[in-house]
């Protein structure tokens, strides 16, 4: 009966430890695409406002909005008013 709980416990470590080896050891592939919101707006200028801030909602989601409200506080973003304050920014 010893010899029967020493093999089963015996087993049973050595599988905790292969699936704990495993799984710290095991690497994992992340793609990583860094999307810089400072370079699209300080590129602006009154010839391609409109062409540029057309596409932001689809490169950096919601962000232009959050920017637009916390940031520069305007309301609106398809106003005369964001592109003055987008170029004064």
């Amino acid at each position: 009966m010893k010899r029967l709980v020493f093999f089963t416990s015996s087993f049973f470590i050595c599988f905790l430890a292969a699936y704990f080896y495993n799984r710290f050891t095991t690497k994992t592939n992340v793609v990583l695409e860094v999307n810089r919101f400072e370079q699209e707006l300080f590129s602006i200028n009154e010839d391609n406002i409109a062409a540029k801030t057309a596409g932001w909602q689809e490169v950096f989601g919601s962000f232009n909005e959050i920017f637009t409200t916390q940031i520069i506080r305007i309301s609106d973003q398809d106003t005369l008013g964001y592109y003055n304050a987008l170029l004064a920014f």
